[in-house]
């Protein structure tokens, strides 16, 4: 993707459907687990669920996230928007992802501060979404290392 040829996009992140619905699924299936085993070996399993929906409710802007929503510019730099509204220029680090239903963005900021962002289909319009994965896709030749990024300032 050449930089000056990007058409500008981001979204301020909304509540979606797709995340509480594998959520709930996947609770279900922990349910189902419960009957099958002794209640001291459940503990530790039902613990860690809960650590685990509180992370990607968080991650994803649902859950006092950190990170509100992002925007990409005509020149392909990417900009995140922080909890009290502020956008801080961030750089896509290699270890992004894109799947048809999420985008994980791992970026690094200009302090050196590592953010993630779980970008679900449904919590954006399906354009941005569309756009969002095809630059996660086309930018990782230019993306910053994972390696480099995490060297001592």
């Amino acid at each position: 993707m050449h930089p000056q040829r990007v058409t500008p996009f981001g979204a301020k992140l909304r509540c979606g459907v797709l995340l509480p619905a594998v959520l709930i699924v996947a609770s279900l299936l922990l349910v189902l687990a419960a009957r099958l085993l002794p209640w001291w070996q459940l503990l530790p399993l039902m613990f860690g669920w809960i650590l685990v929906i509180g992370y990607l409710l968080r991650q994803s802007g649902m859950l006092a996230a950190p990170l509100q929503g992002f925007r990409v510019e005509a020149r392909g730099r990417l900009a995140i928007q922080l909890q009290d509204g502020a956008w801080l220029a961030a750089h896509l680090l290699s270890a992004s992802t894109a799947f048809i239903w999420l985008v994980s963005l791992k970026m690094i900021d200009e302090t050196g501060r590592h953010h993630q962002l779980l970008v679900w289909r449904s919590t954006v319009d399906a354009e941005t979404h569309r756009a969002l994965r095809v630059y996660v896709q086309w930018s990782r030749d230019t993306a910053t290392p994972v390696a480099d990024s995490t060297r001592s300032n």
